[in-house]
């Protein structure tokens, strides 16, 4: 068995319904991981999005495929973990948007890749370290590895010290990093904070049906991982962009999958 680490960084924004409303002014709710209720894509949908992507954009052998994702009377050769959250795009005044993320999602991704997946390599190593000495960080929310004055992420005030060096967390969420305490980072990814958009079907320019849909912001970093376990062949998207969730028809989903 052989374990890889993807992320997952959508390109337009996305949508992998949860199936669910909550009653409120939101009819369409995105994917939530059940226990802290961070956005997450469940390892069905990728699963799913992987396979179409393999049979409709790779044009793979049906063998390849049925090895890799399985068939209706073969198991697949590998096991897909869900797609955590890792950092989510905030509004900033002196950039387009800073990379936000808390010590609860830095833990937690050193407990799914490290503890649960026992995924290991010298990058996850020097990651490691790198959480290690964020998770000392006081005083949140603070920039990390940079000062900019007069700077407002959201409604916060920021401060910023160039003594935090990161130079592998940076390779996965760019330069521009803030750390957001683990409630405000709740707050968030919450229903109040997350985009909705308005979606509209129109029947000779009268409205039939609106409905109010959640979205994930382009740009957020998820990661997942992929385990072989019998598969002679090996998972690859080849560095297209993947369709993932729904709306594919109005540019949603369209997410870059990178190995780490």
């Amino acid at each position: 068995m052989s374990v890889q680490l993807f992320t997952l960084i959508p390109q337009s924004n996305l949508h992998a319904g949860a199936g669910s409303s909550n009653y409120g002014v939101i009819d369409n709710l995105v994917q939530r991981d059940v226990t802290d209720q961070y956005p997450c894509v469940f390892a069905s949908s990728l699963k799913g999005a992987f396979r179409e992507h393999y049979e409709e954009v790779l044009k793979k052998e049906t063998t390849e495929t049925e090895a890799i994702f399985g068939g209706t009377e073969k198991k697949g050769g590998y096991i897909f973990s869900d797609a955590h959250l890792l950092a989510l795009p905030v509004r900033s005044n002196q950039r387009a948007y800073f990379m936000a993320t808390c010590p609860a999602l830095l833990q937690k991704f050193l407990d799914v890749v490290m503890k649960d997946y026992g995924y290991k390599s010298d990058t996850i190593s020097s990651i490691e370290k790198e959480i290690n000495l964020l998770k000392k960080v006081s005083a949140l929310p603070k920039i990390i590895g940079q000062s900019i004055p007069n700077l407002k992420i959201e409604d916060f005030e920021m401060v910023g010290n160039k003594e935090e060096v990161i130079p592998e967390l940076k390779k996965i969420l760019g330069n521009d990093i803030v750390l957001l305490s683990d409630d405000d980072m709740q707050y968030q990814c919450s229903d109040y904070a997350l985009p909705v958009l308005a979606r509209n079907c129109l029947d000779n320019g009268q409205s039939t049906n609106l409905w109010y849909e959640q979205i994930i912001p382009r740009k957020t970093v998820f990661y997942f991982l992929a385990e072989k376990m019998t598969s002679t062949h090996t998972f690859d998207v080849d560095d297209k962009l993947v369709q993932v969730g729904g709306n594919a028809t109005v540019g949603y989903g369209r997410c870059q999958i990178s190995k780490r």
